[in-house]
């Protein structure tokens, strides 16, 4: 679980089990939060909580073995959602 309150950029490093990405906390209307993670060698799947919405990208739902991913998000009050508008992986 992502506090919003006190990171706007979360690491997560040697992923060793499937992982869901949720938040807690009170975001702010634009606040911008940066998810970066890799798994421990081996691909591992991801599911998002129902507060990201993915625009215009797919969010991941499994890692890509040994690299580093991002995840760029903006925080929408009116659709009360973090929008997903970025993501990457290391070549």
């Amino acid at each position: 679980v992502i506090d919003v309150d006190v990171t706007d950029v979360y690491e997560l490093s040697a992923v060793a089990n499937a992982t869901t990405f949720s938040t807690t906390g009170t975001p702010t209307d634009g606040q911008k939060l940066m998810i970066r993670f890799k798994d421990a060698g081996v691909a591992k799947g991801l599911t998002w909580d129902a507060i990201f919405v993915a625009i215009g990208v797919t969010a991941p739902t499994t890692t890509v073995a040994g690299k580093w991913h991002y995840v760029g998000a903006t925080y929408n009050s009116a659709a009360k959602k973090w929008h997903i508008i970025a993501t990457g992986v290391q070549a």
